[in-house]
């Protein structure tokens, strides 16, 4: 729609600035007793007025480019600085083609050895979240390796497809928050995304890229955060580090407080450092939120550490690049960062 309706203006323009320049120039040489000099000065305005009119129609198709690209978050990346590839992956478990981005720091070396961070939803809010990540970077910021996962296709598809991906089990229409829907006929397919994960993506990922496999860290938002919880309780040694932004600890019966309770009953520690952040605006995520971080506090687990934080006057929207990069900072610091979170500490709850 964005598409056509940027050359839908162009055309109309190049139209009615062609109009224009035939009724001037009938005008100008028609105009009783002009000057000479007032015929050469208008000329002359009226040559340069037609070239802008004709430049107005390739200008059209560059707008009908750029907005396709757009669609792409990452296709308007080389703004950024630092390299970014971009492949396709197919999965055997998921049956799913996944559009995968990689971002290398700006002095990225081969012979060296990166943290990396795994972070869904790359279809929406990327572009924005890498430029923050090279303002880390400038900041003296740890450098990292981001591996940005989406779908590469519409918003429809991808609501959709994370739906599959994300959820550890069906949903259950009765515990869908007031304002909100759940597509009970969709099959949960966590379980094979987490195969796909840790058989197909790490280790295409750890083979062509210099990476250290102790210093994985994955980051998920909503349904993205509640499949991250369930990769931290299922496969606690996959990643070092979790981000949760604003987990849907509410889908399906609250499933992961069940799958926290069935892994505290076998284990007692669970070396994992997890920043979560959730906003102050959501209203239906908070209480679950304040819950789960209780119960996790309230275990002592051993080499376990939490940050958890409520970012004040966000909303579910807005709390997902500023989360995401508060969880990349708290585990890549900066010598500056303290000065970063000591600015920004009257608009965050944290303990």
């Amino acid at each position: 729609m964005l598409t056509k309706s940027l050359n839908y203006s162009n055309g109309y323009l190049v139209k009615k600035g062609i109009k224009f320049v035939v009724h001037f120039a009938k005008a100008l040489f028609f105009m009783p007793r002009p000057s000479i000099f007032f015929r050469f000065y208008a000329l002359n305005w009226v040559i340069w007025l037609c070239v802008g009119v004709l430049q107005a129609q390739p200008h059209a198709e560059s707008a009908e480019m750029t907005s396709f690209a757009m669609s792409d978050p990452l296709a308007t990346s080389f703004f950024v600085p630092g390299k970014i590839d971009s492949f396709y992956l197919q999965s055997t478990f998921t049956n799913e083609r996944y559009k995968i981005h990689i971002k290398l720091p700006p002095n990225y070396q081969p012979n060296r050895s990166y943290p990396v961070v795994y972070h869904l939803d790359a279809d929406v809010a990327i572009y924005d979240q890498l430029q923050k990540i090279d303002s880390l970077h400038r900041l003296g910021a740890a450098e990292v390796v981001l591996v940005a996962l989406g779908y590469g296709k519409d918003k429809d598809y991808w609501k959709k497809a994370r739906k599959r991906d994300f959820r550890p089990i069906k949903p259950n229409a009765w515990m869908v928050p007031e304002n909100r829907h759940a597509d009970s006929t969709e099959n949960n397919g966590a379980a094979d995304f987490l195969q796909f994960f840790e058989n197909e993506l790490i280790p295409q990922i750890e083979q062509q890229y210099a990476i250290d496999p102790n210093r994985r860290t994955f980051s998920g938002y909503s349904l993205g955060g509640l499949f991250g919880m369930y990769v931290l309780f299922q496969k606690p040694q996959l990643f070092a580090q979790h981000i949760a932004i604003s987990p849907s600890l509410w889908w399906d019966e609250k499933v992961c407080f069940q799958y926290e309770y069935a892994y505290f009953s076998q284990a007692k520690q669970m070396p994992i450092r997890l920043y979560t952040a959730v906003g102050g605006l959501e209203r239906w995520q908070l209480e679950d939120w304040h819950n789960f971080t209780d119960v996790l506090l309230g275990r002592h687990y051993k080499a376990f550490r939490l940050q958890a934080e409520i970012l004040e006057n966000h909303d579910h929207d807005q709390v997902f690049t500023a989360g995401f990069i508060r969880g990349i900072a708290h585990f890549f610091p900066s010598p500056q960062q303290a000065t970063v979170q000591e600015a920004s500490a009257s608009c965050v709850e944290q303990f």
